[in-house]
C-alpha cells in the first residue's frame, strides 16, 4: 500500500520492479526492499528523493504471492482456445463433406 499519492509514472516504474520480485517468489517485505533498491539505482536524480519511493509499505501477511493460479488459468485458457479452433476446423470439414455427399 502507499501512504500518500505519487506520480503515476513513478508508481508504474516502482510496481514493475516490485512485481518482478513477487513473480520470482520473494516474500512481500523482501520484494519491497529489493524494489526500492532497484528503483533508486535506476531513477533519475530528481526522483531519488524518499517522497517517490518511501510511501510504499507492506501490510498484512508477508508470505510470497503465489502466481500459480494465474499461470494455471492462462495455460487452460490457451488449451481451451486451441481445442475450440481444432473443433471448429473438424466441424467445418465434416459439414463440407456432408454437403458434397448430398450434391
Amino acid at each position: 500500500m502507499s501512504l500518500w499519492s505519487i506520480d503515476d509514472c513513478t508508481t508504474t516504474d516502482f510496481m514493475e520492479y516490485l512485481y518482478s520480485y513477487y513473480d520470482n517468489g520473494f516474500s512481500k517485505d523482501l520484494a519491497l526492499q529489493k524494489a526500492k533498491i532497484n528503483y533508486l539505482e535506476n531513477a533519475k536524480k530528481s526522483q531519488q528523493h524518499p517522497f517517490y519511493w518511501a510511501p510504499f509499505i507492506c501490510y498484512g501477511s508477508m508470505d510470497p504471492i503465489s502466481s500459480t493460479n494465474y499461470y494455471g488459468v492462462r495455460k487452460y485458457g490457451v488449451g481451451l482456445s486451441v481445442f475450440c479452433v481444432l473443433f471448429s476446423i473438424v466441424t467445418l470439414l465434416f459439414l463440407r463433406k456432408l454437403q458434397q455427399r448430398s450434391n
